[in-house]
């Protein structure tokens, strides 16, 4: 499957369009679309995504929707749904709040944008399905809720003059408060006067006061927050009940003899389910649900293959946002042949939501190419941070690569130059276009890091030929700076380094990039204590075991043996190429595999050789190096892995680990406890516990939930810490008048003190109910104090952000000083109450 694009319609009407191809999931998909509405992750369980047959209109029904499973392909999608309909309608993508809380106001103060996209999906929904059945006064009071919730300016003084009919008529806009039968067969003067009258009696409330009143009378009737199916209890066929699956009911039933429906089970108690097709004779299908503490399982009937994967796709859901659980939803089940006979037939069309990009010359279509098509869709994403290019002046070379060359140049910002690093697109040519798009790809790959050992964009240029902006690294290259200063680096700054390099590989991994060249060519200097990783212009989001590359120009002598024979790309062979980078740095700079040529590198390393350990080398660092050389890719260390041994190797090598930590007191040896578990714990997860027992199986899951927020604690104070050095040396900088952008460099490195920080509040608070007493106040405590350090961190930015030069900064030094060590030793203090708070709550060791 080539490269496509796929529109999704979202509950206003609008859409997103989202780069697929044959590797992209429902999930992905769904986690790019809702980034893009700025929904936040926590909310992201009550979404799904489902193909919908449009138009639709009053009466459709489940046959006309399928319901997607998160773990399904494009192919599989196009292969099993997107086929020729007989009755000629076209499917759409759709974007739903399928997983309803039961708490709407706990949903509204704490997760807004998917409250609001609840509002709208229910809007959209009532006057399409509900407002048609129900009476006319009923449907002028509801939509007198929903035209006052959206124009905010109305009030009781100025109702007749501000309320604009006519322009909301001419627009087409009462299509979307009240159904078609009663704008066609109401008066224009009469349908006036009856939305002003019910306007009247709603233009006091507020506007979330007006959402809430139209979600309860919504709920009054049709209760949005169950689904309802008509269905058979047990195998056999006798006597159909309405089954009801929402967060209210759990999964119950009602039939001609209940008045109310009869709880089956709780949602939060499934543990299996499975679908599969009674006989071939028959399009009756069976779901099975087991249900934790039951030893039978709950059996369901229904007469439709559609019914059967809502159902299921329905409880599954609901389960992965009650119990933060997996899916129990085998998607095997989708692919069963037997489950899928009878089902759509012929050959697979593209639905008129999917417009592929326009075709490439030649028959396998390379990598270049694949960047090429991206890159159109980066230009409009990198709107937001375009500069113009005649506030860029280009002043000398610094490199060349192979679709940039690379500038010194300076800024104009306001009343200040900032001194920069310019990528500019090569001299036009046959390539240029392509060149263009790889350079805008790059762009948006680094738009989207924000990490101290990241380099970071500052903007992009885009017109004949497209310059990426970034922050300029004055000592260049990690390679020629190796070289440069041999003879006066130390081991612990060469470990530093590593370190440095390794938290960047942390934090792309955790967000499912891989580098694919790391290097020390790609390492630039910013100081003589701070490395950042960049040339991001082979990274790709993968999100498979594997990503296949073909590109024809790779760094071979840094590539393992996978990489070399098959072009493949995963997170195991970032590990590879970080320990030839480590190789480099102990080496001064020196190339790998230098005697070696590069037809030979491949049975060379077949053979199990391995890079020599260079004369300076710790020789715990080498050992680690060799694990990350393993042939087999499956045998290599994860990177939080490899994070953890280095900064135990740094701690050795230094005598010390952080400020105020001596070798053996109990905070260093609680970190080392920590570190040691860190190796089974993800840094990009955290699993919030409720409801804790004293079950030996509840004290595990609150021991893992501990041990990952520890991993994560661990990695965020030290980029604080790393965040605090940029700020003293960017001080001292600036008493010294270095460089001209110090202070810009110290706005951010402040800034990014004050994310860091409010992100270790974010990791630390949900666990605050789960700690016992005394230790809870502590932490309570050490939270205040970041809380307050927040507070000033904020008035601090917003001072230096105003002042105009470097003499009213100057004011402020000692200030910032004090704060930034101030800073770190709160972070310290909130580091070892943490892991105090772990021993303290009698969680016994793994």
């Amino acid at each position: 499957m080539s490269t496509q694009i796929i529109s999704v319609y979202l509950a206003d009407g609008t859409f997103r369009n989202v780069k697929v191809d044959s590797f992209t999931t429902v999930q992905r998909i769904l986690h790019v679309v809702l980034d893009g509405l700025g929904v936040d992750r926590l909310s992201f369980g009550h979404f799904a995504l489902r193909l919908s047959t449009f138009p639709t209109g009053p009466g459709s029904t489940v046959s006309d929707i399928r319901w997607l499973h998160s773990s399904l392909r494009m192919p599989q999608i196009i292969q099993r749904y997107l086929n020729p309909l007989s009755s000629g309608s076209q499917m759409r993508f759709e974007l739903r709040v399928r997983f309803i809380p039961s708490g709407l106001y706990e949903m509204y103060q704490t997760q807004l944008a998917a409250f609001l996209y609840l509002y709208d999906q229910l809007l959209s929904d009532y006057v399409l399905h509900v407002s048609w059945k129900i009476s006319k006064e009923k449907a002028f009071n509801m939509a007198a809720l929903a035209i006052r919730k959206r124009l905010k300016n109305l009030n009781s003084n100025n109702l007749e003059k501000r309320f604009d009919f006519a322009s909301l008529e001419s627009n087409g806009g009462l299509m979307s408060f009240l159904p078609e039968s009663i704008i066609v067969g109401t008066p224009k003067k009469q349908l006036y006067k009856l939305l002003l009258n019910a306007l009247k009696k709603v233009v006091k409330l507020s506007e979330i006061e007006c959402v809430f009143q139209f979600m309860k009378n919504l709920m009054n009737i049709a209760r949005f927050d169950s689904e309802i199916f008509k269905a058979f209890l047990g195998a056999n066929n006798i006597r159909p009940v309405e089954l009801y699956v929402g967060q209210h009911y759990g999964i119950a039933y009602k039939n001609e003899n209940t008045k109310e429906p009869v709880v089956l089970a709780e949602l939060r108690n499934v543990i299996d389910i499975s679908v599969r097709r009674v006989d071939q004779k028959k399009d009756h299908f069976i779901i099975k649900i087991k249900i934790s503490g039951n030893s039978s399982p709950l059996i369901i009937t229904v007469t439709t293959s559609e019914m059967a994967e809502s159902l299921a796709h329905l409880v599954d859901g609901y389960q992965m946002l009650l119990s933060q659980q997996a899916s129990v939803w085998s998607a095997r089940d989708l692919r069963d042949s037997f489950w899928t006979n009878g089902s759509h037939s012929g050959s697979p069309v593209t639905s008129p939501t999917m417009s592929p990009l326009a075709p490439r010359k030649g028959i396998v279509k390379s990598e270049v190419e694949e960047k090429a098509q991206i890159g159109a869709d980066a230009k409009s994403l990198l709107k937001e941070i375009e500069i113009d290019p005649q506030r860029i002046l280009l002043e000398k070379l610094l490199g060349s690569g192979q679709y940039g060359n690379v500038y010194q140049g300076l800024l104009q910002q306001d009343k200040r130059q900032t001194i920069v690093a310019v990528k500019v697109c090569k001299e036009p040519n046959s390539e240029s276009q392509t060149a263009n798009n790889v350079l805008l790809e790059e762009a948006y790959t680094m738009s989207q890091f924000w990490h101290p050992h990241i380099i970071h964009i500052i903007g992009v240029s885009i017109h004949s030929t497209v310059w990426v902006v970034m922050e300029m690294m004055q000592l260049g290259e990690l390679r020629q700076y190796l070289k440069r200063e041999k003879n006066r680096l130390t081991t612990a700054t060469q470990l530093l380094f590593c370190k440095q390099i390794a938290s960047a590989l942390c934090y792309l991994h955790s967000k499912q990039f891989v580098h694919r060249d790391i290097a020390a060519r790609n390492v630039l200097v910013a100081n003589h204590r701070c490395v950042k990783l960049s040339d991001f212009g082979m990274s790709r989001l993968v999100e498979e075991d594997f990503y296949k590359s073909s590109c024809t120009k790779l760094p071979l002598k840094w590539l393992p043996l996978e990489s070399l024979n098959y072009r493949r790309f995963n997170a195991k062979t970032d590990i590879y190429m970080l320990a030839v980078c480590f190789w480099e740095i102990f080496s001064f700079g020196e190339k790998p595999w230098s005697q070696i040529k590069n037809h030979d590198l491949s049975r060379h390393l077949e053979e199990g050789n391995k890079l020599e350990c260079p004369e300076y080398c710790p020789i715990q660092m080498y050992h680690l190096m060799k694990v990350m050389w393993e042939v087999d890719s499956e045998r290599r260390p994860l990177i939080k892995q490899v994070y953890g041994v280095i900064c135990s190797i740094f701690k050795e090598s230094a005598g010390r680990l952080f400020p105020g930590s001596a070798p053996n007191s109990p905070a260093v040896r609680m970190r080392k406890n920590g570190r040691d578990n860190s190796l089974r714990a993800s840094l990009s997860s955290l699993t919030l516990y409720q409801n804790q027992g004293s079950s030996y199986s509840d004290i595990q899951d609150r021991k893992y939930s501990f041990e990952n927020s520890m991993n994560r604690v661990d990695v965020e104070k030290d980029l604080v810490f790393s965040a605090v050095t940029d700020v003293l040396n960017s001080l001292k900088d600036l008493q010294d008048s270095k460089y001209s952008d110090s202070i810009t460099i110290l706005l951010n490195s402040t800034e990014k003190i004050l994310f860091l920080l409010q992100e270790l509040l974010v990791i630390i608070i949900p666990h605050l109910g789960l700690l016992d007493q005394p230790i809870k106040s502590k932490v309570d405590e050490a939270v205040d104090l970041l809380n307050d350090d927040c507070e000033v961190l904020k008035e601090l930015i917003q001072i230096m952000t105003q002042e105009e030069d470097q003499q009213s900064i100057n004011r402020h030094i000692d200030v910032i000083s004090t704060l930034s060590r101030t800073l770190r030793s709160h972070t310290q203090g909130f580091w070892n109450t943490f892991h105090l708070a772990r021993i303290r709550s009698n969680l016994p060791n793994v």
